[in-house]
């Protein structure tokens, strides 16, 4: 199933992080996104941890937030699908406090549209930084793209860590020379970055990255298609996209993520809980119902009319 994908280029979105999220993303490659997120634009005069704190409504039960904290760690990023970002409103939005369904944030006598982000695989160019009380913000760590990673700017040493093979779902993917690749599209550039977990064989060109893959960029002319794919389901009788996809001895086993948005249906089926709002499950394939595939295309691209922008 083929669509027009439209993408939120201009918009830079901000996310908050506690300290085992840095982690997974510095010393473990983690390259997804979901939760509750602000414009970045409205939250800039929030320049304390107390201010953000409030303001990514960081206060629920078994927060791992603490208000009182020196700093807080933020990521910001654009150019994530519309179709990904939503207004967190009730009644399609249910969920604990401090959420109130209203559509927006507050801190102080600040009022801030709130929005919530299925989970998404980053887009290059994402930054991480560091708000501290008192201090000028300090940026961290860039993630470069798909198949570049996390670079830390300074302070941190990644530990060392095994290979992470990016998911084909909720993420870019390119056809180039008859082969599948996970990608990246920078914007405004001509060229695709391509990502493998081994080397393509009998194909020159590409490089050993360091996230543990092997990478070639490459004209995005040359590239016979390129589409984000996201997969979706029903478990249970709940909604959900496929995040992820492996096989063991059980046989095809899925990562989902939950799209319901409603927190007392989540937590009736037991499903893990990684962050305000965030639940996901792994469970066989043969479990879930109504299994579709959609590969959104950029307008424009692949029909002959220009490369991908």
């Amino acid at each position: 199933m083929a669509d027009q994908l439209p993408v939120e280029a201009m918009t830079i979105f901000q996310k908050a992080l506690f300290g085992g999220q840095v982690a997974e993303y510095l010393d473990h490659g983690h390259d997804r996104v979901s939760g509750y997120v602000l414009k970045a634009a409205d939250a800039a005069a929030l320049a304390t941890p107390e201010g953000l704190y409030d303001a990514h409504g960081l206060g629920f039960e078994g927060s791992p937030w603490k208000r009182d904290a020196q700093h807080l760690d933020v990521i910001r990023f654009g150019g994530v699908p519309a179709d990904y970002v939503h207004d967190a409103v009730a009644p399609e939005f249910e969920d604990h406090a401090p959420f109130n369904g209203s559509g927006f944030a507050h801190s102080g006598d600040t009022v801030l549209p709130l929005y919530f982000l299925d989970e998404v695989r980053l887009p290059p160019g994402t930054e991480m930084w560091r708000v501290a009380s008192g201090r000028p913000e300090r940026l961290l760590a860039v993630y470069v793209d798909v198949a570049t990673g996390w670079l830390a700017v300074e302070g941190h040493v990644p530990a060392q860590r095994p290979q992470r093979v990016p998911s084909m779902f909720n993420g870019w993917n390119a056809v180039w020379e008859g082969l599948r690749f996970v990608a990246d599209r920078k914007p405004g550039q001509d060229e695709v970055i391509l990502a493998s977990a081994i080397q393509p064989e009998g194909i020159p060109g590409f490089g050993a990255t360091p996230r543990g893959l092997w990478s070639r960029i490459v004209q995005a002319e040359n590239v016979s298609d390129i589409y984000h794919l996201t997969g979706t389901c029903m478990w249970r009788g709940q909604p959900f996209h496929v995040a992820d996809a492996s096989t063991d001895d059980h046989g095809v086993m899925l990562r989902l993520f939950y799209t319901g948005h409603k927190a007392a249906d989540a937590e009736r089926l037991g499903l893990n809980k990684s962050d305000a709002g965030v639940y996901w499950v792994v469970v066989n394939q043969q479990d879930v119902e109504d299994l579709r595939f959609l590969q959104a295309r950029v307008p424009g691209f692949p029909d002959g009319s220009g490369p991908a922008r």
